[in-house]
Formats: structure tokens, sequence, C-alpha cells
């Protein structure tokens, strides 16, 4: 489902990990697979800067994005991304992407404006779904109780 290098796991879009409850937890993160992130950060930083493989320089600075992220480097992520959103305006797994981090960041504007975009240039992506198919579980079950006002 998502881009990979050959020999590698897919990295599936960020929106498809969890992220930590804490942000005390990403040095756990980083000791216990921090190496495989940082190693594929390699990979895709690679990828993204040789020339032979323009085609594939966006996939890569979001694929390096996604590991920054994992590794709780977060303005690095959003570097990426922003850089990979600017050479490819129409790219969806760029967008969906920025839009979780700009959500883990608190930048609820900047995500709403991403959301916006993504919803015109694929309004099926998969984080449109399941962002729609969660709130609708929301909504059914916050019928099921109701605001007690004080007298």
């Amino acid at each position: 489902m998502g881009w990979h290098a050959p020999g590698m796991a897919p990295l599936l879009p960020l929106v498809y990990h969890k992220p930590s409850p804490s942000p005390n937890s990403f040095p756990l993160t980083t000791t216990q697979g921090g190496e495989r992130y940082q190693s594929a950060f390699y990979v895709f930083e690679e990828m993204a800067q040789t020339p032979a493989s323009s085609g594939t320089a966006n996939k890569s600075l979001v694929s390096q994005a996604i590991a920054e992220l994992h590794l709780g480097r977060l303005p690095e992520a959003e570097s990426a991304l922003q850089q990979a959103v600017k050479q490819d305006p129409a790219d969806v797994e760029a967008i969906a992407n920025s839009i979780v981090l700009n959500v883990i960041m608190g930048k609820e504007k900047d995500a709403e404006e991403l959301r916006r975009n993504l919803e015109d240039l694929a309004p099926e992506h998969l984080l449109l779904v399941d962002l729609k198919e969660k709130s609708e579980a929301f909504d059914q079950a916050a019928t099921k109780y109701s605001a007690k006002v004080a007298s």
C-alpha cells in the first residue's frame, strides 16, 4: 500500500501510525525502534538528493518526514513535508501527512486548510474516509449520553 524502497517494509502514511500518548515517550520510541527509523531516514534522504531518482524525490521526502516524526524531530518532519508540498502541490500523501503533523503540533488552522485542499484533490482519500467514519462513530456514541443541566 505505502511506497517503499526495495528490500524495506512499506512505510504507510503517518495517519496510520498511532501517535505516542505523550511527548515524553519519544525517547522510548527512539531506543526501541529508533535505529530502524534512523536507517530509513538516511536511505530516503539520500534518495531525495539523488538526481536519478527525481521522479521519486517527493515520495522520498514524505518518507523522510515520517521517519523524522517517529524519531521525535517534528520541526524537521514539518520542513520535509513543506518541501514536498511546495514541489508538488497536488501530492495527496504529502498533504495527508502534513494534516496529521499539523494536528500533532497543535496547528489546527493549518490542518483545516490542508484538509479542505485534500478534499478538493482526493475526496475519497483514506484519511478523509477514516476521519468521516470516526466522526460518525463519535456522534453515534454521543447520542447515548445527555448533558445534565444543574438547576
